[in-house]
């Protein structure tokens, strides 16, 4: 029973994590909710398996004390969920749900320091090493379906050029290297207690750079896929600018052409300032005039932002609502594409960090799951994974 409830509350965590956006508060804040009652149950039914385990060794002090100490942790985990159940409201803080990492934390360390102290509740003797690798594999295997989806969003801009290619084939050859450099030589039985400990707490920081070196790699891939599209849309513009002599050819010729670009990213022309734009083109002294000029961009301007939302390369919710209120900048079409560009700066950051972090930390496995004294071979691994990976995370910098 217990088994099936922890399966529920994963595909519930899931399904209701899709909808997580610390974003927007006002308007996420029912998500908020059902993820602190799904942290709730979790650690009513941890409690419930403990208390259960202790009922068959009361005889054994050694025992009891220690699951005692852990069912306490979750105890304390579960009431401050409930209480955050009634802190999220539309009026809460954005920063509100900070506190579940805390938790998740505070619980990490209690089980963490008190598998060190009794050696009855220790990592030895346990599947731990396997529900490790498990856990990587299925982020490799994660990391695999969303390279899928960039190479989906290729098929859909239509651009299948050496460059994405050589991407695509890039990203392929980085997981299998992670694959290979991880279960290679990080992933063995760490000698001693302690570095079982240790071994076991670096997984936490390995796996969250690993979804983020993921993650990155399929973000470029569909940014390099976007931005042959933008080339060609330019190309484009720059073909019908140089080429109509006067207003009115000029506004018909880019009118048509933000028509057929909006139909092709299935964008609505509505909600993009371009109808006023062609009105000004039309009103123009003359095709080369700077008003002309001016307006010709606007619309090339709206389009590129169309296209770039269509491959979902667009500022987050929270900026684009703080915008809408601005008269001054809700419709900016400039505005708009510093925007979205500045989210792919975001990007190049973590992604190169995340980079270096997994190659450092797979050199620190190394030394913590060794058993015996490291020889030469063990040095150079070691020490070419910390020198690449701190070069690559000196490259975000």
């Amino acid at each position: 029973m217990a088994k099936l409830i922890h399966f529920g509350v994963m595909v519930t965590f899931a399904i209701v994590g899709t909808r997580f956006d610390p974003t927007n508060p006002h308007e996420s804040y029912v998500t908020m909710r059902q993820l602190s009652l799904v942290l709730l149950v979790s650690r009513l039914v941890l409690i419930c398996q403990y208390s259960s385990a202790m009922m068959w060794v009361k005889r054994h002090q050694k025992i009891i004390t220690p699951l005692a100490v852990h069912i306490a942790a979750l105890m304390i985990g579960a009431v401050l969920c409930l209480g955050f159940f009634f802190m999220f409201t539309s009026n809460s803080s954005g920063q509100a749900y900070i506190a579940w990492y805390v938790i998740i934390v505070m619980e990490a360390v209690t089980v963490f320091v008190s598998s060190s102290q009794w050696s009855a509740v220790s990592f030895a003797h346990t599947n731990l090493n396997e529900r490790c690798g498990l856990l990587n594999l299925i982020i490799l295997g994660e990391g695999i379906i969303v390279l899928t989806n960039s190479i989906n969003s290729v098929v859909k801009g239509e651009v299948f050029s050496a460059s994405i290619i050589a991407q695509i084939i890039s990203a392929i050859l980085i997981i299998y290297c992670v694959y290979m450099l991880y279960f290679d030589q990080c992933f063995r039985n760490p000698p001693s207690p302690i570095r079982h400990h240790f071994w076991a707490l670096a997984h936490f920081p390995f796996h969250t750079s690993l979804i983020l070196l993921l993650e990155g790699t399929s973000r470029f891939i569909t940014w390099r896929n976007a931005m042959e599209v933008v080339n060609g849309i330019t190309h484009k513009y720059l073909t019908i600018l140089t080429s109509s002599n006067s207003t009115t050819v000029l506004a018909a010729e880019l009118g048509d052409f933000a028509a057929n670009q909006f139909a092709k990213v299935q964008a609505d022309p509505s909600k993009y300032n371009v109808t006023n734009y062609l009105t000004q083109l039309r009103h123009a002294s003359d095709a080369s005039s700077q008003e002309a000029l001016d307006a010709a961009q606007g619309i090339w301007l709206n389009v590129i932002n169309a296209t770039l939302k269509f491959f979902k390369i667009q500022a987050a919710t929270s900026a684009t609502a703080s915008k809408a209120s601005d008269p001054a900048t809700s419709k900016d079409p400039v505005s708009d594409l510093y925007d979205a560009l500045d989210v792919y700066d975001l990007v190049f950051v973590y992604f190169f960090i995340a980079a270096g972090l997994t190659l450092v930390i797979m050199a620190a496995l190394i030394a913590l799951s060794k058993n015996g004294k490291l020889g030469k071979g063990d040095w150079a691994a070691m020490g070419l994974r910390a020198v690449m990976g701190s070069g690559l995370a000196l490259i975000a910098v």
